[in-house]
């Protein structure tokens, strides 16, 4: 019984430092992505110690998470501070591999 309370009290440790390594890497960057759902990506960026949020859609490609990228045309609907859209693909394509280049969808590469 001492060794799985053990176990479970250093699985949490774990969950923390890492949650706190988390939170210094992603305010020490000044941006983020995260998975919201199967179908939703939050990226965010601190912008005057504020986090600012915009959500890029995604799909589920053969078991693999993919970001959905809107097209120049349609980006431009996003706020002005996400408007770095080459900058921000590359972020979030960083978290999220593509498996091809031509999963890019919209993404009128430059």
């Amino acid at each position: 019984m001492l060794i799985y309370t053990t176990l479970f009290i250093l699985f949490l440790v774990l969950v923390f430092l890492e949650r706190i390594k988390n939170y210094f890497q992603h305010n020490s960057q000044g941006w983020k992505v995260r998975k919201e759902s199967h179908k939703k990506i939050i990226y965010a960026e601190k912008i005057n110690g504020k986090w600012n949020e915009i959500e890029i859609e995604a799909h589920i490609n053969i078991g693999t998470f993919e970001p959905l990228f809107r097209t120049k045309d349609v980006w431009y609907e996003y706020p002005a501070w996400a408007q770095d859209r080459h900058t921000i693909m590359k972020r979030v394509t960083q978290q999220f591999p593509l498996k091809n280049e031509i999963a890019l969808i919209g993404s009128d590469e430059e």
